[in-house]
């Protein structure tokens, strides 16, 4: 049986338990590098709340959701691909931002049935948004708001 430690990722057995989750990140810099601008200064506690924020979403789609739907028998595809849709439309009514956050997670889905570890993707998925928050919000996305906060 895994230990808490095991499953939230931070011990694995494997180097690929760390380095598959990364795979978005490229695909963030690509982004920012062909659409963006300078990057911009983040604060240290911006970032290091990010980062907690990503593990508390990470747990709640991947460990909480996607859980529960693997329990109902779907096929794992369908389970990433409801996964996926419901993690993009959690950052309604942000098209650009549901379809990056869609995408994303379907790698992040697909790589946690494949080694369950949430921290490296709760990693992967704050640097890759905080890369997007640096250097992309104002171009290719308006902002990384959602909800009713994007129209303000």
């Amino acid at each position: 049986m895994a230990t808490s430690a095991s499953r939230l990722g931070l011990v694995g057995r494997r180097w690929s338990d760390w380095l598959y989750p990364l795979v978005p990140l490229p695909v963030a810099a690509a982004l920012t590098w062909a659409d963006g601008h300078r990057l911009i200064h983040l604060d240290g506690r911006h970032i290091l709340a990010y980062i907690g924020w990503a593990l508390v979403q990470q747990w709640a789609v991947l460990a909480l959701v996607m859980g529960r739907l693997e329990r109902t028998g779907l096929p794992r595809t369908t389970v990433i691909l409801v996964t996926a849709s419901l993690f993009g439309l959690l950052h309604t009514p942000n098209g650009s931002l549901m379809q990056l956050c869609a995408l994303a997670e379907l790698w992040w889905a697909w790589s946690f049935m494949r080694s369950p570890r949430l921290f490296p993707i709760a990693l992967a998925h704050a640097a890759s948004a905080l890369l997007v928050e640096s250097g992309l919000t104002g171009h290719l996305l308006r902002s990384l708001e959602v909800s009713a906060r994007f129209f303000l």
